[in-house]
């Protein structure tokens, strides 16, 4: 029998996701290995932070965002009790599925 492969769920000194509590609105999150979060849109002062916008400025911003993970003053919360949410929401959603008259069909 196979050992269980172990999970690396950090390579890096912080990860980025979408996060929200039980019942909120997900937030982009700068997460960090020992459980902590921040609100990226509190952090930077900013509502219309994405983690799309993130990725697409990620040159200027991963100076931000280093200086906030090494920051012991940001409003950190608990990653435990957060939900996790898809980290980059789609622009588009394609139904493959409906390309063909037969798939048509099925999917009726």
């Amino acid at each position: 029998m196979k050992p269980a492969a172990t999970s690396v769920l950090f390579t890096g000194p912080f990860a980025l996701g979408r996060l929200s509590a039980p019942d909120g609105v997900p937030f982009p999150a700068l997460v960090m290995p020992d459980g902590r979060a921040l609100d990226l849109r509190t952090a930077f002062g900013e509502q219309v932070v994405t983690i799309r916008t993130l990725l697409e400025s990620w040159d200027e911003e991963m100076p931000r965002l280093r200086a906030l993970a090494a920051g012991e003053r940001a409003a950190w919360q608990p990653r435990e009790g957060l939900r996790v949410h898809a980290p980059v929401e789609p622009r588009q959603i394609f139904p493959l599925g409906l390309q063909r008259p037969r798939c048509v069909e099925e999917c009726a």
